[in-house]
């Protein structure tokens, strides 16, 4: 399999993959990255900050990029109220 690197660029900095992953192909690059970019900004919640203005930039093995992930795709944002159940789920 293909080795890939994931460098994480965000508020830190630049945080170089030196290691890699053993990933199947560029789809199976992005939906890693897209997973890790989702738990970055899950724990940073926890914090009470998301900062979306990080991305993912992959790397293949001959340090060519490939991709970036902003972690703006990552996530849906939803505004506004909350939406209103249904009549059959107020009766529940």
């Amino acid at each position: 399999m293909p080795l890939f690197f994931f460098d994480l660029v965000n508020r830190v900095g630049l945080v170089r993959d030196d290691e890699g992953r053993e990933v199947a192909d560029l789809e199976g690059a992005r939906a890693l990255a897209l997973s890790s970019a989702r738990s970055i900004l899950a724990e940073d919640a926890v914090g009470g900050v998301i900062d979306l203005r990080g991305r993912i930039d992959v790397r293949d093995e001959a340090g060519q990029s490939v991709l970036s992930l902003d972690f703006e795709e990552a996530v849906e944002i939803l505004y506004g109220p909350p939406p209103q159940p249904s009549e059959e789920q107020a009766e529940q």
